[in-house]
């Protein structure tokens, strides 16, 4: 896996860089720190992130961690990712504000169950290229 290419799914790298005109941007990735730092720098789009942690797990706990480092209220914080699990609810529990860009390659054990995901309120939309128009749409501290 170390050699094969890390190809950004369509719109990723153009989103990034309106994106980074505006925010600060952190790439919060879960796994092995070598397997994920070296599929950073494949992807090349390492160059629009002002940071990025290799977290061993992704609840709540590490996302307040997360926060506590680069000194980020809740209420300021957006992730956006692909699994409820991981990347959305943990992140809306602790205050922060997720949106969420199902993924037809997310593994079971990163899926939540309906209770989980019941009375969390967090847009859900289908590609990169549609983060831009809803952050505008969300509300920020």
């Amino acid at each position: 896996m170390i050699n094969i290419p890390a190809t950004p799914y369509d719109g990723v790298e153009e989103t990034l860089q309106l994106l980074k005109e505006h925010f600060n941007l952190i790439l919060l990735t879960k796994g092995h720190n070598t397997e994920q730092e070296n599929k950073i720098h494949r992807s090349g789009l390492e160059r629009y992130f002002d940071s990025y942690e290799v977290m061993y797990e992704k609840n709540e706990d590490a996302y307040r961690n997360i926060l506590k480092k680069y000194n980020i209220s809740a209420a300021d914080f957006v992730m956006i990712g692909n699994s409820d699990k991981s990347d959305i609810l943990p992140v809306i529990n602790i205050g922060g504000q997720a949106i969420h860009i199902p993924s037809d390659y997310v593994w079971d054990h990163e899926v939540a169950s309906e209770d989980a995901k019941q009375g969390k309120d967090y847009p859900v939309i289908g590609t990169f290229r549609e983060i831009p128009a809803t952050l505008q749409k969300m509300e920020f501290a």
